[in-house]
């Protein structure tokens, strides 16, 4: 499924020739709304702000958690011109290699977004960016210390401990006025070393 995407201030899916192969499954559609992005795709009206600044998403492994991560950041690039997204996972090899976000994200941006492989970021041509990230070791956090975000993805956060995520939160900031509210995403599977601090933030 293709979706249209547009350049113009907070509307998507009108303009004028940018094309992301990919359309939510019924789960992913139900994070987009959670994230005010999906009419925004829809392009029946703007992207508004989210439901909470933190919003879980659960499910088995294969249920295709990390690309409605990457299909929801490129919704927000366009919704959101000049924001900032960070796509996290605990590890780079983990984003990297056949299956890895990286190489998915070149399969739907690079006929619309332009790829930087020496830092692992794209810029869309509306000025916003996605940055692929990781932070192994709980001091790796303080890499991101002058770092800001509009919009973190944590893909599999509960492999991450508490230190790490409480840490990079606090760098969940505004960047840009186009975005509403900045927030987060957290997808899991049961289980890892952060499965109590998410079930307790969650509830």
């Amino acid at each position: 499924v293709q979706e249209r995407m547009g350049k113009k201030r907070r509307q998507m899916g009108r303009m004028d020739g940018y094309h992301i192969p990919w359309g939510p499954q019924p789960k992913q559609a139900e994070l987009l709304k959670a994230c005010g992005l999906y009419d925004a795709m829809l392009g029946k009206g703007p992207a508004v702000a989210p439901i909470a600044p933190m919003i879980g998403y659960g499910g088995a492994a294969y249920g295709g958690k990390s690309d409605g991560l990457l299909g929801l950041a490129g919704v927000a690039a366009f919704a959101f011109p000049g924001c900032r997204v960070r796509f996290w996972r605990r590890t780079f090899p983990e984003l990297e290699g056949a299956g890895g976000a990286i190489e998915r994200s070149l399969e739907l941006f690079s006929g619309c977004a332009s790829y930087n492989a020496g830092f692992h970021q794209w810029e869309f041509p509306t000025g916003s960016r996605l940055y692929f990230c990781h932070s192994q070791h709980e001091a790796d956090v303080h890499n991101y210390q002058s770092q800001q975000a509009d919009i973190d993805l944590f893909d599999e956060a509960t492999s991450f401990t508490w230190k790490i995520v409480d840490y990079l939160l606090t760098r969940n900031r505004a960047t840009t006025d186009t975005i509403p509210k900045p927030f987060s995403v957290m997808t899991t599977n049961p289980g890892n070393v952060g499965h109590v601090w998410y079930i307790v933030t969650g509830k």
